[in-house]
């Protein structure tokens, strides 16, 4: 476990949080709420919430305390604790009791007849054919190889890349894009003012 999610309390084990465990979990909130409660009144609240939210004390991690600190600008009430562990709550005891339900029990193999293998296997010949079949019509079918359209721009850092490497080729397909690229922005800038 890390420094954020190993529980506040002092001990590891889950079980229900009793009032040291709450007691020690808001004791930080103190110094971080508006008008703080006094130490009878600080007992007094965490009694009740230690009464009112069962919760086991793996949720009371240093970082919920951090949240806790951000989330209260007053020390809270038991029903504001509640309202604010309650989803963690019922997740926890949806998972508890999905631990406790009981396993499905295996189905034992059923010996097959001698018909039933045969027919999964016919089946399974027939399968492998069909497939082996759509394959040879798909190979066997011309490829249309359609040709892809680059835009002069898109191209034209590919032949400056292999001019500026030496090639004559690129450069002169480099210099004949660029001219292209100021004749499209001509029209373009044509047809906007018309």
């Amino acid at each position: 476990m890390n420094a954020l999610t190993q529980p506040a309390a002092s001990s590891q084990h889950d079980g229900p949080a009793d009032l040291g465990h709450w007691a020690t979990f808001f004791r930080p909130l103190l110094a971080c709420v508006s008008n703080p409660p006094g130490e009878q009144e600080f007992r007094a609240r965490v009694m009740a919430i230690a009464a009112t939210v069962d919760a086991p004390r793996s949720l009371l991690t240093s970082w919920r305390q951090k949240e806790a600190m951000r989330r209260f600008k007053f020390f809270p009430t038991p029903a504001e604790v509640w309202d604010w562990l309650a989803p963690d709550l019922r997740e926890i005891r949806q998972v508890a009791s999905m631990r406790s339900l009981p396993a499905p029990e295996p189905e034992a193999p059923r010996a097959r007849t001698m018909e039933e293998i045969l027919a999964v296997r016919t089946k399974a010949r027939e399968a492998v054919a069909e497939l082996r079949a759509a394959a040879d019509a798909k190979a066997s079918r011309p490829v249309e190889i359609r040709p892809s359209y680059l835009s002069p721009a898109a191209l034209l850092p590919h032949y400056e890349r292999l001019a500026r490497e030496g090639s004559a080729a690129a450069a002169t397909r480099a210099a004949a894009l660029r001219r292209q690229i100021e004749q499209e922005a001509e029209i373009s800038a044509g047809e906007r003012q018309a």
